[in-house]
């Protein structure tokens, strides 16, 4: 009798732990181990979107904005505003001086922040490039190097055309929305922006997307822009009347 008592406990422990067991791994693997139920724990490896926006238009500062260059461009978005303080001017400038027929923009912004709580964002400006004659000129070329801007290996042939595939580093950081949005002539088609985070390790969420913006530390933007208009050719769209 007392070995069939026994015989019953150990049956009930081995299959216990396996309840337990496999409890903490079906845990885990749909999001963690939660301690209470206001927190909630998240694993992996996966990019995260911080921002999703639409541009509205492209400018410049109308006054001088404090620890930001004198050329910086503004991404007017519905949302926020984008000042970019390292290779939005050197874009302008360099198609000011090429045909805009042979330019064309390749995607939407895609930008990369440090971490959740930055303010700053990086990433690149993909733009193809079909030259008239087929081919660079010394003096298309000399200017592609003057503003720093590289082939990437994103290159398209066809048969009638090369396509010059280049790209361009944008750096900048995040503002509050400009003051004078709902007087810039806005774009006639979408033209999206998006600022994402890499998540690598475990994160302890408590605040959803939206929370997490409003907490950003954001500096102070009370001022207008001066609208750029991008020839119609170079972004596919048009501006609305």
């Amino acid at each position: 009798m007392l070995m069939k008592n026994l015989k019953i406990i150990s049956l009930f422990t081995v299959v216990s732990s396996l309840f337990l067991l496999s409890g903490c791994t079906s845990n885990q693997t749909i999001g963690g181990n939660t301690h209470d139920l206001f927190t909630k724990y998240e694993y992996g490896d996966r990019w995260k979107t911080l921002v999703e926006d639409e541009v509205v238009a492209f400018g410049k500062p109308t006054t001088f904005l404090v620890n930001e260059p004198k050329d910086a461009i503004v991404i007017a978005g519905k949302q926020y505003s984008y000042v970019l303080n390292k290779g939005g001017s050197d874009f302008f400038n360099l198609i000011s001086q090429l045909n805009p027929d042979d330019i064309q923009l390749r995607q939407d912004l895609n930008f990369v922040s440090p971490d959740k709580d930055s303010h700053h964002f990086t990433g690149y400006l993909k733009f193809s490039y079909t030259p008239s004659t087929g081919s660079l000129n010394q003096r298309e070329t000399l200017l592609f190097k003057q503003y720093g801007i590289l082939p990437c290996d994103c290159g398209e042939a066809t048969e009638q055309n090369q396509h010059y595939i280049f790209q361009i580093k944008l750096e900048g950081n995040l503002y509050p929305i400009v003051e004078n949005l709902d007087s810039l002539k806005p774009l006639s088609k979408p033209y999206k922006v998006r600022i994402q985070y890499y998540q690598d390790k475990r994160e302890k969420v408590t605040l959803s997307t939206q929370e997490k913006l409003t907490r950003l530390p954001l500096v102070p933007f009370t001022l207008a822009i001066d609208a750029l208009v991008l020839p119609a050719q170079i972004m596919g769209i048009s501006y609305q009347p």
